[in-house]
């Protein structure tokens, strides 16, 4: 890979991830919109058509957020996310 598509890449992945302050856990913005959506009670179906993306998108984000904050259901989900200041 040349020097222009490694500093590209680079970028991309930098732009994907935001630091949360409050525990430094690495969490993107879409997994961020998607606990949004959970925190309003949307279910899943409704999450994927409020950020335009499919049911799968929505189930794997919530399963890599639930393993990243350590819950096992919604409600431990936003209640976790919420005490690190990440929505």
């Amino acid at each position: 890979m040349n020097r222009a598509g490694a500093a590209g890449q680079e970028a991309v992945q930098q732009s994907t991830w935001s630091i949360a302050e409050a525990g430094s856990l690495p969490i993107t913005h879409r997994q961020t919109a998607v606990l949004r959506c959970v925190m309003q009670g949307l279910t899943n179906a409704e999450a994927a058509a409020q950020l335009g993306v499919s049911l799968n998108t929505i189930k794997w984000h919530l399963k890599g957020l639930s393993k990243v904050l350590g819950a096992k259901n919604r409600c431990a989900l936003v209640y976790r996310a919420q005490s690190r200041g990440l929505i």
